[in-house]
């Protein structure tokens, strides 16, 4: 009885484990567990569809034979090209990312996600849930991210009318992934600033609104909607090649509408 029961919560579990990486497969988040699945669930579909076909047993065998042993080599073949020689490797797979993410199906993940998350979300924003902590870490850096009450990197910004406000837009860049929050570039900026500028009464305030992965769009609306109350003197706009694909990929202001344009159905077999 008892090992009736672990063998009924071990195949619960199995299922739990294959529909959830199918339902983020169906969202465009795909890691080496759904590639297994997908192979395995092949196997198995495959070799029932030859049971059917065939009826020679001898002949049906070595078919089946045949058939797994393709499907073997292509995932071997698969995980090489993916761990071993690092081929086509999607931009959050080479920072050491476990999960590939489609383009298509990323803004409906992100914004489950900022439901969840933010008591009255902004589904255009890309800021991080307020006051939120994460490591971010490769085989290069290990800092911590620590977001303010806006849920951008570093210490809350002051409404003192008597600093000057400095806002830097950008990607992971200007968050600055890789680097200390005392090391990134707008922090270095305002501490170079105000070194120059030591003894005027008016002291600068660089405002970090860098978000990893971000582009010009979501720029603009991280300003509008988060930045411009702190009546900025100055923006600082970095902008970089992979900001012109990401717009490609992703889309431009559509993709903030109810009429994001249709997953084609190739995306899914890549």
């Amino acid at each position: 009885m008892f090992k009736q029961t672990l063998k009924y919560i071990g195949w619960f579990l199995l299922s739990l484990f294959i529909i959830l990486n199918l339902v983020l497969g169906w969202y465009g988040v795909s890691s080496v567990f759904l590639t297994a699945i997908v192979y395995a669930l092949s196997w198995k579909l495959g070799s029932m569809l030859l049971v059917r076909l065939f009826n020679n047993g001898e002949y049906r065998k070595r078919i089946t034979l045949l058939f797994t042993s393709l499907l073997v080599s292509l995932f071997m073949g698969e995980l090489a090209l993916r761990y071993v020689f690092k081929i086509n490797l999607s931009r959050q797979e080479m920072n050491g990312s476990f999960f590939y993410f489609f383009p298509y199906g990323k803004p409906e993940l992100e914004n489950l996600f900022r439901k969840l998350g933010h008591k009255e979300p902004d589904l255009r924003l890309s800021n991080h849930v307020p006051y939120w902590e994460e490591m971010n870490e490769c085989d290069e850096f290990k800092y911590w991210h620590r977001y303010n009450s806006l849920g951008l990197r570093g210490k809350d910004p002051s409404k003192d009318t008597a600093k000057i406000n400095i806002v830097g837009l950008g990607d992971s860049y200007t968050e600055g992934v890789g680097t200390p929050e005392d090391s990134t570039w707008l922090q270095l900026v305002e501490n170079n600033l105000n070194q120059v500028r030591r003894g005027q009464l008016k002291k600068i305030q660089c405002i970090n609104g860098g978000i990893m992965g971000n582009e010009p769009i979501a720029e603009y609306i991280i300003l509008k909607e988060l930045l411009l109350p702190y009546k900025p003197r100055v923006v600082i706009l970095a902008v970089n090649c992979t900001d012109i694909s990401d717009i490609v990929e992703l889309g431009g202001w559509e993709r903030f509408n109810n009429n994001h344009r249709k997953i084609p159905w190739y995306a899914y077999i890549y």
